[in-house]
C-alpha cells in the first residue's frame, strides 16, 4: 500500500511518489484517475454547499418564507421531544434565522458526508488497482528474466 500520509494530502501526489506503484506510466495512470475522482466528488460537494447557500439566502430575504421555514423547524424539533426533551427546548428556543440556515444546512451536510465518503472508498479502489498491476507487472517481469 500508499504511504497514506502523502495519500491523505493529497491522493494525486501520493500516486506519483509511491513506491508501490510500479513504474512511471503506471503511476501517471493512477494520479490521473485519483485526479479525476477528486474534481468529480468536490465538485458535486461544492454544488451542494454553494446550492444550499443561494437556497438560504433566498428563503432569508422572503418573510413569508422564512415563516414557513421555521414553522417546518419547529414542527421537527417538537417530534424530537419525545427522543430528546432537553435538544427540542434548546432548537425551539433557537432564533429563526438558524432554524432556517439549520434545516437547510442538516441535510446538505449529511448528503456531503456522503459523497466523500464515497469518494474515499474509491480513492482506494484505484489505489488498489494499480498497486495490484504493479505487482503483477513485476511477476511477470521476474519469471520472463529468470
Amino acid at each position: 500500500m500508499a504511504d497514506y500520509s502523502t495519500m491523505a494530502v493529497s491522493p494525486v501526489i501520493g500516486a506519483v511518489v509511491a513506491n508501490d506503484k510500479g513504474d512511471f506510466s503506471n503511476r501517471v495512470k493512477c494520479a490521473g484517475e485519483q485526479a479525476w475522482n477528486n474534481l468529480k466528488h468536490n465538485g458535486a460537494n461544492t454544488a451542494l454547499i454553494l446550492g444550499g447557500a443561494v437556497a438560504t439566502k433566498k428563503i432569508l430575504q422572503s418573510p413569508t418564507a422564512t415563516a414557513k421555514t421555521v414553522k417546518l423547524f419547529d414542527k421537527g424539533a417538537k417530534f424530537v421531544t419525545k427522543f430528546a426533551p432537553k435538544l427540542s427546548e434548546k432548537l425551539l428556543k433557537m432564533p429563526g434565522k438558524f432554524k432556517v440556515i439549520g434545516l437547510i444546512a442538516a441535510p446538505i451536510a449529511a448528503a456531503v458526508t456522503y459523497i466523500t465518503s464515497k469518494a474515499l472508498y474509491k480513492m482506494g479502489q484505484i489505489d488498489q488497482k494499480y498497486t495490484d498491476k504493479a505487482k503483477i507487472e513485476e511477476a511477470t517481469n521476474k519469471t520472463l528474466l529468470a
